[in-house]
């Protein structure tokens, strides 16, 4: 969508019901900056004014570790703003770096989906994301432990053929472990995505499933209590979860583009 480089423009964070009563007071905006509320028919664009020179850089290359670093702190801080409107009702979570020009822009980007938004807002009401990972216990014995617990060299020798299958067969158990907890968790959600991308927390760890929990607002305490009840099962196969939560719906949003991010002049 066209942008005002001269002028500066608009950062945006989310998108929320017209009526929705706002955090008071608002959370500060990247760099401490102030947060505003854009209205367009019936929903209304969480945003910040910036100038031409945020943009710049942010549309910069970023490739030393100071502007990277400058970049994360960005990201951090539009995480934030977005969540904090969480409990304020429903949120269009937006990902970071949506620019538009003026209130004009942003009209003519967001009129176009103001049915879909409002069917996502209707099915997000009293709705929250969760987080659950499992990673798996990575347990191969070293070398040198393998070669003193052997008897001889035909020993040792075996039991490094053995590994990869020992492993493979760790892994199995754990992914049924984790078909039949989430088989269990079912009752708790009205929905479950697979994402692929996630990081362990831990040398000695590896994420074995990640999975995005769609789950109405007075089920929490009874996902947790089930999740918790999951522990002790899960360390006997090798395994750790977490569960983090609530979240924005950004598992659960409809696909939804306002326009790529305008050029800096």
């Amino acid at each position: 969508m066209g942008f005002a480089g001269v002028t500066g423009g608009y950062h945006l964070f989310a998108l929320v019901p017209a009526e929705t009563k706002v955090p008071d007071p608002l959370p500060n905006g990247l760099e401490q900056g102030a947060v505003t509320l854009l209205p367009v028919g019936i929903v209304a664009a969480v945003a910040q004014a910036v100038p031409p020179a945020f943009l710049a850089r942010l549309q910069d290359g970023n490739t030393d570790p100071a502007a990277q670093q400058w970049l994360t702190n960005r990201l951090l801080e539009h995480e934030q703003v977005v969540e904090a409107f969480v409990a304020a009702g429903p949120v269009f979570p937006l990902g970071f770096g949506v620019l538009v020009g003026d209130p004009a822009a942003l009209r003519e980007a967001v009129v176009p989906h103001l049915e879909t938004l409002s069917g996502f807002f209707d099915g997000a009401a009293g709705r929250q994301e969760w987080c659950l990972k499992f990673y798996l216990h990575e347990e191969a014995p070293r070398r040198g432990e393998m070669a003193q617990a052997a008897r001889s060299g035909l020993d040792y020798l075996a039991a490094r053929r053995a590994l990869p299958e020992r492993l493979a067969a760790r892994e199995a158990a754990g992914r049924v472990f984790v078909e039949s907890a989430l088989a269990g968790l079912g009752r708790h959600c009205e929905g479950m995505l697979g994402r692929e991308a996630g990081t362990a927390p831990g040398k000695g760890l590896r994420l074995l499933a990640n999975v995005a929990l769609l789950v109405r607002s007075s089920d929490r305490a009874p996902l947790e209590e089930a999740v918790g009840a999951l522990i002790a099962p899960a360390a006997n196969e090798g395994l750790e979860l977490t569960l983090t939560g609530p979240w924005p719906l950004y598992s659960f949003r409809p696909l939804i583009s306002l326009g790529a991010a305008p050029q800096a002049r």
